[in-house]
């Protein structure tokens, strides 16, 4: 093995640290997005606000499918689903960090823009004149 091999070897201790981080990291912004949001509009909190939208956008036979499934527990499991689909998704820019510290920002933060139009208000649809 080279000494350029070895410079870009990472040790998979690192990795898995890295993925730790990227959990910890995401699940952080989530937390303070979400006292920043119990300040400003309690009904507006990130993982609610992601709900909402996937709720509005989601078509009636899958929410129907969804209701029959798990009946009651569905208020229960759309949170967890959301939570787990964002725990995923800072493993991969937390893997890369200690490689690429600015990709693993980058990934990281591109969450925060993602979910952000989910809070924003749909402009009211304009009717057609009469």
């Amino acid at each position: 093995m080279t000494e350029t091999d070895k410079e870009y070897r990472i040790q998979p201790g690192l990795v898995a640290l890295g993925a730790l981080s990227g959990v910890l990291t995401g699940f952080a912004a989530l937390a303070v997005a979400g006292l920043v949001a119990g300040a400003v509009r309690p009904q507006a909190g990130p993982v609610v606000a992601v709900g909402g939208t996937a709720i509005d956008r989601t078509p009636a036979t899958v929410k129907d499918w969804a209701i029959r499934q798990f009946g009651t527990d569905d208020k229960l499991v759309l949170p967890l689903g959301i939570l787990t689909a964002r725990a995923l998704f800072v493993l991969l820019p937390g893997m890369v960090a200690p490689r690429f510290r600015r990709s693993g920002r980058a990934g990281s933060m591109q969450f925060g823009a993602i979910g952000a139009p989910a809070d924003t208000p749909e402009p009211p649809s304009a009717s057609p004149p009469p």
